[in-house]
C-alpha cells in the first residue's frame, strides 16, 4: 500500500507540475500581446509629436502667406497715401497702414512663436526616435525570452506526458479510479495530501486520534473525514 501512495504522491506532483506549465503557456499571448502594446504606445507617441509639427508647419506658412498679403497692402496704401487729397483721406489711409502694421507684427510674433515650438518639437522628436529604439530592442528581446521560455515548457510538457503515462501503468487500477474520482471534486485539483502533527495539509482540520494511529500504519486508503482527499503520513 506504501508503495502505491507513494506513485499516486509522484502522480499528483507530475499532474501539479503539467498544471502549473499549461498556465503559463496560457498567459504567453497575453505578455507578447501586452508589449506589443506598449510599443503600438509609444509609436503612437511619436506620430503625435511628427502631426503637431506638421501643424505648428502649416500655421507658420499661413501667417507667412498672410503676412505677405498684409505687406502688400500696406504698399498700395502708401501709394495710395501720396494722391490724397483731404486730410480726412490723409488721416483714413494712415490710420489703415497702422492697422495693417499692427496686423504685420502680430503675423510676425505668431510666426516666431511657431518656429520655437517646431524647434522645441523637433528636439523632443528626435530624443523620442533614439529611446523608442531602445525600447524597442528590449522589447523584442523580452518577447524572445518569452516564445523560448514557452518552448522550454512545451518540452518539459511533453517530458511530463511521458512520465504521466507510464507511472500510471504502475499504480493499481482500483486506487488510480479513486484517485481521479477525487481529483475531480478538489477545487485546486489535489486528490492526495499529507497528514502531520495529525493535521490533514489539505484543509487543516486536525484528524480524529483512532483515524490518525490507523493512518501511520499505512495499511489501508484513508480518507479525510472533512475534504474527502485520500491522505497518507509523513513524519514530521
Amino acid at each position: 500500500m506504501k508503495d502505491q501512495i507513494d506513485i499516486l504522491i509522484k502522480l499528483q506532483a507530475i499532474e501539479s507540475e503539467a498544471a502549473k506549465i499549461r498556465a503559463a503557456l496560457d498567459e504567453v499571448p497575453e505578455k507578447i500581446s501586452a508589449l506589443e502594446n506598449e510599443r503600438q504606445n509609444f509609436e503612437k507617441t511619436i506620430t503625435e509629436k511628427s502631426s503637431l509639427i506638421d501643424e505648428l508647419t502649416k500655421k507658420y506658412r499661413s501667417c507667412e502667406a498672410d503676412a505677405r498679403v498684409t505687406q502688400s497692402q500696406i504698399d498700395k496704401s502708401r501709394e495710395k497715401l501720396r494722391s490724397v487729397k483731404t486730410n480726412k483721406e490723409y488721416q483714413s489711409s494712415l490710420k489703415e497702414i497702422e492697422d495693417l502694421k499692427a496686423r504685420n507684427s502680430q503675423l510676425e510674433d505668431e510666426m516666431l512663436e511657431c518656429l520655437d515650438q517646431i524647434d522645441d518639437a523637433e528636439k523632443e522628436l528626435a530624443e523620442m526616435k533614439s529611446k523608442f529604439q531602445h525600447f524597442s530592442r528590449e522589447l523584442d528581446e523580452k518577447i524572445s525570452e518569452i516564445k523560448q521560455e514557452a518552448v522550454d515548457r512545451e518540452a518539459r510538457l511533453a517530458q511530463l506526458d511521458i512520465e504521466e503515462k507510464e507511472i500510471s501503468k504502475t499504480v493499481n487500477p482500483e486506487m488510480l479510479t479513486v484517485f481521479l474520482t477525487v481529483k475531480k471534486k478538489q477545487a485546486k485539483g489535489l486528490a492526495i495530501v499529507r497528514v502531520s502533527d495529525a493535521k490533514c495539509h489539505g484543509c487543516h482540520v486536525s484528524l480524529p486520534p483512532q483515524m490518525y494511529n490507523e493512518l501511520q500504519r499505512c495499511d489501508k486508503l484513508q480518507f479525510c473525514p472533512n475534504c474527502q482527499r485520500i491522505i497518507y503520513w509523513k513524519q514530521d
